[in-house]
């Protein structure tokens, strides 16, 4: 189909969701920012903002400029001014929402209709794009002293929780394990108490903001009925602001080759915890890039195989047994460069800690040698309620995985 455009854009793209729902890539002449606008059906209209955020410190960085790009920007100085705008289509607490990931950052907004979407979208850029970052903003919101002679602030706060929970130092451990130091995916992005306390400070967060905050670096994904020339429209005037800021020379985030693991690596944690007759194990690998499409499918498959129901080989194995030696199980994968699947044990007695590797070798994979093991019966079953599972996603909540694209 020939879609008219307006001049200062160009569509990169234009595909079909399911067969279904219409998806089109728009991409800016000028800055190179991108836009993706899916037209899902019903009343409610969902925007993502995303930044490729790359860091290889455990100061924070990503996770600090989360907390701060809405304390107000240079046009607009006071925090979350956007809530006070006279709409009527906010969705209360749902309107918006953010997250830092290891590779990127995200930023949602929410409205009932377009109208309000297309008043609040250049003002919620602008904070993103454009945002104060003051001193004083650095000090309320990431970390200060307070009178008493303690550590505080809204991020340090957050970590502090964060930083003392079994799972996360688990988690901390196996990627010191996995990755080399500094490396992009062994680093805390939401940062440690450490460095939040030393060395993260609001000159590293602009400098960070220059470097990836940028038009050429953000992508805008929308999802619901809203006029796409409008949309556009109300776009250009703060891309028009903020294109002198657009970095002529940009290096694509990312892009250092992980290096493969070539021996085994193992470490025992000691961890707080509510019982300390019970702990976790986990097993990790580096599996393939998420490029690779059939084969990450494939995976998720073997791994719903193996943990979904009591049936399952490991359920079977290491939880429906007379002496468990868990009490859950699950494997997930991270997809990134190259993919990190790990495979969780929870509820270990701390006597079974060190029988877990061993026993996954010694019993599951070897039982499995054989294809012939494999109860392909379940595994077309596998298959078929992946695939209702998917189109009953599409038709209930068609935005989420039209934006997952």
């Amino acid at each position: 189909m020939l879609r008219m455009v307006r001049s200062l854009w160009k569509v990169s793209s234009e595909v079909h969701v399911n067969g279904k729902i219409p998806l089109v890539l728009y991409q800016s002449k000028r800055s190179k920012l991108k836009v993706a606008v899916a037209d899902v059906p019903g009343p409610m209209v969902k925007g993502m903002m995303s930044f490729v955020t790359e860091t290889n410190s455990d100061d924070g960085l990503p996770h600090t400029l989360e907390h701060l790009v809405f304390m107000g920007s240079n046009k607009y100085p006071y925090k979350e001014f956007w809530m006070l705008l006279p709409i009527d289509a906010w969705l209360l607490e749902q309107c918006f929402y953010t997250y830092t990931d290891q590779d990127h950052t995200a930023y949602s907004l929410t409205t009932v209709g377009s109208d309000g979407f297309l008043k609040v979208l250049p003002v919620y850029l602008d904070h993103l794009l454009s945002p104060n970052l003051t001193d004083s903003q650095y000090t309320t919101e990431v970390h200060h002293i307070t009178g008493e002679g303690e550590d505080a602030g809204v991020v340090y706060s957050e970590m502090q929780d964060h930083e003392s929970e079994m799972e996360s130092m688990v988690a901390l451990k196996r990627k010191e394990l996995i990755y080399p130091k500094g490396s992009s995916y062994e680093v805390s992005t939401g940062g440690r108490l450490a460095n939040l306390r030393s060395s993260c400070s609001n000159v590293k967060v602009r400098d960070y903001h220059k470097q990836f905050y940028h038009l050429k670096n953000l992508m805008v994904s929308i999802c619901g009925k809203i006029d796409h020339d409008q949309l556009l429209e109300s776009i250009e005037p703060i891309e028009e602001q903020e294109l002198s800021k657009v970095p002529s020379q940009f290096d694509r985030p990312f892009h250092i080759t992980i290096p493969p693991l070539k021996q085994e690596r193992t470490a025992r944690i000691v961890c707080p915890a509510d019982d300390e007759t019970k702990g976790i194990v986990e097993v990790a690998w580096l599996g393939p890039q998420a490029s690779e499409l059939y084969t990450v499918a494939a995976l998720n498959v073997l791994f719903d195989y193996l943990t979904e129901t009591a049936v399952a080989p490991l359920k079977r194995d290491f939880v429906q047994t007379a002496d468990p030696y868990a009490s859950s199980v699950g494997i997930y994968m991270s997809e990134q460069t190259n993919c990190e699947i790990v495979m969780s044990f929870s509820g270990v007695p701390t006597a079974k800690l060190e029988e877990i590797k061993d026993r996954f070798f010694d019993k599951t994979i070897s039982d499995h040698q054989d294809t012939q093991v494999f109860d392909m019966e379940r595994i077309g079953f596998i298959l078929d309620q992946s695939v209702k599972k998917y189109l009953s996603k599409i038709e209930n909540d068609p935005s989420s995985r039209s934006s997952a694209l």
